[in-house]
């Protein structure tokens, strides 16, 4: 009869966790990589051509999701099924929070969109954790002499390339051992699945059935057997026939089995080498933040490690078993859920109807028992937005918190995750999210790549506020680099600042606080001679025959996930669609608080040349060279004389 080892485990102070190799990787990657999330709550999720898009953008730590990171700029893009950038804003945020706005372009063709947020220091972890969210864009009005009617049907499918129908394996921990009973969870896509009918059967090579297939409405499940060495299994699905052929086991490997229940969490170790678990070591961690690091002792080959639930922070727990060769050898994720009734908000009105135009009062009122941004219990940030019922989108996404606790951390998000998590009616759905982390992993991070990389030097830099980028080229042949000093002027504040070009002309100015935009003046003047390029005395007085380019920021390459043609039919959202045409034509006449007058008729009398020339002859003054706009001129209003006004002009010197 063989033993089972049970430890029972009280996570109460960090004072357990010994600085190990892999205590000190897990600190190493928090003081390098500097963990940040990026949230955008925006005022709906469908939209048409020619609306704004209204945001409100959240910048918090990676781990503990509080405000107050070292990041000040947030990078906002919309784009489209290629991955082209239609529109992008770069906005400054000073603690935490942040509002920006979005115009769409009248033309763009209706279709699923993705609206990107990212800070520049984020890219250095890789583009898996980079904010991602779908927007739906109808057709609106087209910019025309006459307002063009909505068209009637949307984007189509046809000629659209049929995506492969498979079905994915995941053996829990990572591998399936010879002789240790596995689960393996499957992801079946592209495969209509049918209701109330069996999927599909495993089978041996014989043929004969083992286990019942049968996916849930999202394509996954889950099944144990009994992996044999030289055995192969398939799962042979009934429609359409075929045969899918399970990954092979190990013949020596350890099994890591985690059961996420009500109040504990317990971890079975299983493995067939001679040993036992001995030297194996258990380490969790919640986003990076280490939670144990425990070394098992015993020569069993099982071990069950039991752990009050209470000791977890909410969110994605990562769960990694290494060999004594401090390699990692299998890993699983488990959620835990925050605290029933935790941040909830109360909303009451007047009415629950609203008419257009009409003021609402509401009435906000929020728990704070646990606010996922703030630790301060006093005090809460929120963002509401009213909309039309017919813009009620059935677009899944993420709300603030499944985006921080769960979808961020994954490779692959949870759909529908705020249903799953917070809707009271549909009650816990703690065995299904835990079904859909079986099929997910860990892409933060790989501890290979934290474990060997001893000089750690970003490659995307920190960015404290918003920076203007650019290249000074040749007047006549801008694509030929001409370095010198570049001058910039606030036309507002009358703000000076120069800085000199590096050899190839390229010129940063920054870091900058702006909360909105603002016009500016850039100058470049060079020297001439090999000699004077690089020479600091550069000034406006030099050269001016050159040409400045402004340089975008690079956009990485990031996948579009989600179909951007709709099934959806027209029928279904030609609500919205006359809702949206009405409001775009009233904004268009009436929004630019200009009055339309009636038909008038002005008449004039044509002077003649001989009239002008004698009117010329008698001015007291002729036609002035230069004019002086008093409001053009930074601080004219404290101004007394005239002469006042001109000692604060560029060059000009009065005595």
């Amino acid at each position: 009869m063989k033993k089972l080892i049970l430890i029972l485990l009280t996570l109460y102070s960090t004072f357990l966790f010994s600085q190990s190799p892999i205590s000190a990787s897990l600190e190493k990657y928090r003081i390098d990589f500097i963990p940040e999330k990026v949230f955008v709550h925006t005022d709906k999720n469908i939209y048409a051509g020619g609306e704004v898009i209204w945001m409100a953008v959240y910048l918090v730590d990676g781990q503990t999701h509080l405000s107050g990171t070292p990041s000040n700029a947030i990078k906002i893009e919309l784009r489209n099924k290629e991955g082209k950038v239609i529109v992008h804003k770069n906005i400054f945020s000073n603690d935490g929070h942040a509002a920006c706005d979005i115009a769409i372009p009248a033309a763009l063709p209706s279709g699923n969109y993705q609206l990107v947020a990212y800070t520049n220091y984020q890219k250095n972890t890789g583009l898996d954790n980079l904010f991602r969210k779908t927007i739906r864009i109808i057709p609106g009005i087209q910019r025309a002499e006459k307002i063009a009617p909505p068209k009637k049907t949307l984007a189509s499918n046809k000629g659209a390339v049929k995506a492969k129908s498979t079905v994915r394996f995941f053996p829990e921990g990572g591998d399936c051992v010879d002789g240790v009973p596995c689960q393996v969870a499957y992801a079946v896509e592209n495969i209509t699945i049918p209701s109330q009918k069996t999927f599909g059967h495993l089978i041996d090579r014989k043929g004969k059935q083992l286990v019942e297939i049968k996916p849930n409405k999202y394509g996954i499940g889950k099944f144990t057997y009994l992996p044999k060495k030289g055995e192969k299994f398939w799962i042979k699905i009934q429609r359409p026939s075929k045969r899918v052929q399970l990954p092979p086991a190990l013949e020596k490997g350890y099994h890591l089995n985690v059961r996420n229940e009500k109040d504990t969490v317990k971890f079975l170790v299983k493995t067939k080498i001679a040993i036992g678990v001995k030297g194996i070591r258990l380490v969790l961690h919640s986003r990076g933040q280490l939670l144990l690091n425990q070394k098992l002792s015993s020569d069993q080959p099982f071990a069950w490690i039991k752990i009050p639930k209470n000791n977890f922070p909410a969110g994605v727990v990562s769960c990694t078993l290494f060999d004594f060769q401090k390699m990692p050898v299998a890993e699983r994720l488990f959620f835990v859920a925050p605290p029933e009734g935790a941040s909830e908000i109360s909303i009451k009105a007047d009415t629950t109807v609203f008419e257009p135009r009409q003021d609402a009062q509401l009435k906000l009122n929020t728990t704070n028992s646990y606010n996922l941004l703030s630790d301060d219990s006093t005090t809460s940030r929120i963002s509401l937005s009213i909309i039309p019922k017919q813009a009620n989108s059935k677009i899944d996404g993420d709300d603030i918190r499944t985006w921080l606790l769960l979808n961020s951390d994954l490779d692959i998000p949870v759909p529908y995750a705020p249903e799953l998590l917070f809707d009271k009616e549909a009650g816990s759905q703690d065995q299904l999210i835990d079904d859909f982390l079986l099929t997910r992993g860990w892409r933060r991070f790989r501890w290979e790549a934290i474990t060997n990389n001893k000089n750690f030097v970003p490659e995307f830099p920190l960015e404290k506020g918003i920076y203007l980028n650019g290249r000074m080229g040749k007047y006549e042949r801008a694509e030929r680099s001409r370095p010198g000093k570049v001058f910039l002027t606030h036309t507002a504040s009358g703000h000076e600042e120069e800085v000199m070009t590096d050899m190839k002309g390229n010129f940063s100015f920054g870091p900058y606080e702006l909360f909105d935009t603002t016009n500016i003046i850039l100058q470049g003047r060079f020297k001439l001679g090999k000699k004077n390029r690089l020479n600091p005395k550069i000034s406006l007085d030099n050269n001016p025959y050159v040409r400045l380019q402004i340089k975008e920021d690079g956009f990485p390459q990031i996948p579009f996930k989600v179909p951007f043609e709709t099934n959806e039919s027209f029928e279904s959202i030609k609500e919205y669609v006359d809702l949206s045409n009405d409001m775009l034509t009233i904004a268009r006449n009436y929004d630019s608080l200009s009055i339309v007058l009636d038909e008038i008729e002005i008449e004039g009398k044509r002077i003649v040349s001989a009239e002008k020339e004698r009117r010329e002859r008698t001015l007291m003054y002729t036609v002035p060279n230069n004019r002086l706009v008093v409001d053009s001129v930074p601080g004219a209003s404290s101004a007394l004389t005239l002469f006042d006004l001109l000692r604060r002009l560029p060059g000009v010197t009065v005595s």
